[in-house]
């Protein structure tokens, strides 16, 4: 699947074909399911894809996609959506997309964000502006 159409996986049941379709190349699946959460977090580790389901609904919040890591050690290894590459750094990505919608510079979560016309695109940094991971959200009614 392009990076570009992975953002019109969320908001998608988990079972619908399309999603069923991608997820089965992905490997085998680590299922996080936190009874005090509303979620359940379906992780593909050696493929460097998470995705993060409504506990009630099914359907597809968030699609993580990691870079080599803790989390996944070989990262995401597919296109990335608008052309990206974990080989960016925080102002390269920012000239390669424009500025950001949405920002947050300061303490753990440090991202960019930019909303697309299916999903909201955010990057997140690590300390040395290094991509950490890309996280395919949901746009706001």
């Amino acid at each position: 699947m392009r990076g570009d159409d992975l953002g019109r996986l969320v908001g998608l049941a988990f079972k619908n074909e399309r999603v069923q379709q991608y997820v089965q190349g992905l490997g085998l699946a680590h299922v996080e399911d936190d009874d005090d959460l509303d979620e359940l977090w379906y992780a593909f580790p050696d493929a460097g894809v998470v995705f993060v389901l409504a506990r009630e609904t099914g359907m597809v919040q968030t699609v993580f996609l990691d870079a080599p890591g803790r989390r996944s050690p070989l990262g995401f290894r597919g296109e990335l959506p608008l052309g990206l590459f974990f080989s960016m750094r925080r102002a390269e990505v920012r000239r390669h997309l424009g500025a950001p919608h949405f920002k947050q510079t300061r303490g753990r979560m440090r991202f960019d964000a930019w909303e697309q016309d299916a999903y909201v695109l955010n990057v997140h940094y690590r300390p040395d502006d290094s991509i950490a991971f890309v996280a395919l959200l949901p746009l706001d009614d």
